[in-house]
């Protein structure tokens, strides 16, 4: 597989740091007095192909930039792997077809038995994805609860954090992102 990244390379490998292609548009927008027209800009999405050793898994819309996140994201709530160490090479194709994000097994490790006949793929949130997301919870193993608590300024620096990171978001209002902290002993 040429080009491939090995699994051993992902630990602490930053994915987000692509640039997005935005499109403007023309709206129209509710406000008190009646529709008022409006301009914008969507993010453009392409569909991505995520494939396990060789066999076609699934189609997911996503944002160009992240897919080899995205792609090892969904293996791991849908059960497919435990970690990053069940994978043994990965390598993202932009082919004339589309995107496709390949994933190799490690050695020993059979992804494909742990693969069902039928697979549902849910885009969305909030409310509309509150089974999805039950389901999702259910076949995850927690976090392991560490003792300690976050300061409220600690959770201020995480939102600021997210704010500067998301510009996406603060542009399009269209993109979503999520942020995991991890406390030290003796610091919040």
């Amino acid at each position: 597989m040429s080009g491939a990244l090995p699994a051993t390379a992902l630990s602490g490998m930053d994915f987000c740091k692509t640039c997005v292609e935005t499109i403007d548009c023309s709206y129209d927008r509710v406000e008190c007095s009646g529709m008022a027209p409006g301009v914008g800009e969507l993010i453009v999405e392409e569909p991505l192909l995520i494939t396990v050793a060789g066999k076609s898994l699934a189609t997911l819309m996503c944002t160009p930039g992240d897919e080899i996140s995205l792609a090892l994201g969904y293996l791991l709530t849908e059960g497919m792997i435990g970690s990053v160490s069940d994978v043994g090479a990965v390598v993202l194709c932009r082919e004339e077809s589309g995107n496709v994000v390949r994933v190799t097994p490690c050695g020993g490790c059979d992804l494909l038995s742990r693969l069902d006949g039928h697979r549902t793929v849910f885009s969305s949130c909030g409310i509309c994805g509150r089974e999805a997301i039950r389901s999702v919870l259910s076949s995850l193993r927690p976090f392991t609860k560490q003792k300690g608590r976050l300061s409220p300024r600690a959770i201020f620096e995480l939102g600021e954090f997210m704010n500067v990171e998301q510009q996406y978001f603060r542009r399009t209002g269209g993109t979503h992102a999520a942020v995991l902290a991890q406390i030290e002993r003796g610091k919040s």
